[in-house]
């Protein structure tokens, strides 16, 4: 190999490396770049929530998060930390994404974060509150066994039902109606978060309103070691050093390629379950008007029939009675009450009597009827009509003041 091949070589070889090098540099850029820039997951997604909340590790900051919400002191709290597999992202049994906790050896408490705006979520709730408290006792053990059950539930919407309430957090428990100092028992309690509600109705309860703050919008909540230590209150500086952790710890996972997946997963699955619901209630409405309709023309119908039985029983009365027939006689095959006769019998001039009846207007053919049927105010006002109509006829007008008369 000669002098200038081999320089030529070594050219395209240091060509190469430097093109290798500029590559490398550039993914590591770019690598760096989404790492800074990497979103964090939505915490309301009950699989983010329950990740960042509920599991190993998580005790000391949902200890603060249950002492805020509930204003109770939270010494121990043992969670059910069962890791999630991927096929339960794709269901909806009970407790599979809320976090499940035992507080100080005899309290269960059942934190449900909550987007999608279910039918019936009251009755949901109390059906989630049930189970749990069911499950504190076993088969043949003393009642006095159950445990205070307490289920949390943070809603991303408004609950119909209870919007006269002005503030986002509400708590609910027995009380007796009249006496609502009274409690009939403590074991039951259900704590709400209508996240939608905190802007406009926030509590005079700082602590619970920095962590409503991180669930809403956690990008903007930043708690430096600094502003921690510098806070004074130490209850709040509790609750910021809790935040705080938890917003690491929410950073990590969504980094992770893993946890961005299952996210993903739980997304679409509620997206989902919430197109399935719409769907179904625009269905509903469709098969509703369509029922309706049916059950409208069936009633229509049905409505017509008596009316029309009622109608020949009126028409037969007249001819009984033009015949002088005896209204014992008449009760007996119309069936209609001698009241209802002698009412006949003394306006028994009418329109409907009249030969020439079936050339007037569809107004006066309607009063005529209505009146037959007792609805006496809408004849009058279709006599009226085809009075104005038929300015001239006598007998219209006639019929107005038979009408008028029978209204005193």
């Amino acid at each position: 190999m000669n002098k200038k091949t081999e320089n030529e070589n070594k050219t395209k070889e240091d060509i190469k490396k430097s093109k290798d090098t500029n590559i490398n540099k550039s993914n590591t850029i770019e690598n760096s770049t989404n790492n800074e820039e990497q979103e964090l997951l939505d915490i309301k997604n009950d699989y983010v929530f329950k990740r960042t909340f509920g599991y190993k590790g998580d005790e000391e900051v949902t200890k603060v998060l249950l002492r805020d919400i509930l204003g109770m002191k939270v010494n121990e709290i043992d969670l059910d930390v069962n890791p999630i597999t991927e096929k339960e992202l794709m269901d909806d049994k009970l407790g599979i994404m809320d976090i499940a906790s035992v507080v100080n050896d005899n309290v269960q408490v059942d934190i449900e974060m909550q987007v999608v705006n279910k039918n019936n979520i009251e009755k949901r709730i109390m059906y989630y509150w049930n189970a749990y408290y069911q499950k504190s006792i076993s088969k043949g053990d003393d009642y006095g066994e159950l445990k205070r059950t307490i289920i949390i539930l943070i809603a991303d919407f408004e609950i119909k039902g209870i919007e006269q309430a002005k503030k986002y957090f509400t708590e609910w428990e027995i009380r007796e109606k009249d006496y609502s100092e009274l409690i009939l028992t403590d074991v039951l309690k259900i704590c709400i978060i209508e996240l939608p509600k905190y802007i406009k109705y926030k509590v005079n309860n700082p602590n619970l309103n920095l962590w409503t703050e991180f669930l809403e919008n956690p990008e903007v909540i930043n708690m430096s070691e600094k502003d921690i230590e510098n806070e004074k209150d130490e209850s709040l500086k509790t609750t910021k050093k809790a935040i705080k952790q938890a917003k690491d710890t929410l950073e990590q996972i969504s980094k992770d390629k893993h946890e961005q997946e299952l996210a993903r997963l739980r997304k679409k699955y509620i997206m989902d379950q919430n197109a399935i619901q719409e769907y179904g209630y625009c269905q509903g409405v469709e098969d509703g008007k369509r029922d309706g309709i049916e059950i409208g023309k069936r009633d229509g119908i049905e409505i017509g029939k008596n009316d029309g039985i009622q109608f020949e029983k009126i028409e037969t009365a007249k001819k009984m009675l033009a015949k002088k027939m005896p209204i014992d006689v008449i009760i007996e095959i119309t069936g209609l009450s001698k009241d209802k006769i002698e009412k006949i019998k003394k306006n028994f001039k009418t329109y409907i009597n009249d030969p020439i009846c079936y050339n007037g207007t569809i107004e006066d053919i309607l009063s005529i009827c209505l009146y037959n049927l007792d609805s006496r105010e809408e004849a009058l006002g279709y006599a009226i009509k085809a009075s104005l109509m038929q300015p001239n006829n006598e007998r219209i007008k006639n019929n107005i003041e038979i009408i008028k008369n029978n209204l005193l």
